[in-house]
C-alpha cells in the first residue's frame, strides 16, 4: 500500500474481530478482518487507494482458487476435473467474480 500510494508513513485502518463459532454456534474460530482501501498520514487525513482493476483481481482470484483445488486433491495438474460435486464449476466462480467487480451505477437520488 505505501509502494503504490508512494507515502511510505501512510498506515492502513483495520479492525481484527474474533469469532469462536461458526454460524451453527460449533466451534470454529476465525477472524473478520476489514481494512481501509488506503492509509492514514500521521496528521490523519486519509489518502485512498487508485481503484484496483477487475481483470488483475479475477485473475489473481482464479490463482488462488485453483491453488486451493490443487491443494485439496481436487484438481489434477494435468487440467482434468475431478467430480467434487457443486466445485466443479470454475467458469461460475469466474462469472460470479466479475459481476461483484463490475461498476455499478450510482443512485440520482442519495
Amino acid at each position: 500500500m505505501q509502494t503504490t500510494l508512494g507515502e511510505h508513513h501512510t498506515v492502513p485502518g483495520s479492525i481484527v474481530c474474533v469469532q469462536p463459532f461458526g454460524s451453527v454456534t460449533h466451534e470454529h474460530p476465525h477472524l473478520h478482518v476489514p481494512m481501509t482501501d488506503g492509509g492514514f498520514r500521521h496528521d490523519g487525513r486519509f489518502v485512498p487507494l487508485p481503484e484496483p482493476d477487475p481483470a488483475v483481481l479475477e485473475a489473481l482470484w482464479q490463482r488462488a482458487v485453483l491453488a486451493e483445488f490443487l491443494g485439496q486433491g481436487w484438481l489434477e495438474e494435468e487440467g482434468g476435473l475431478r467430480s467434487f460435486g457443486p466445485h466443479a464449476c470454475l467458469t461460475c466462480v469466474s462469472v460470479g467474480l466479475r459481476y461483484l467487480l463490475a461498476p455499478r451505477p450510482r443512485s440520482s437520488d442519495g
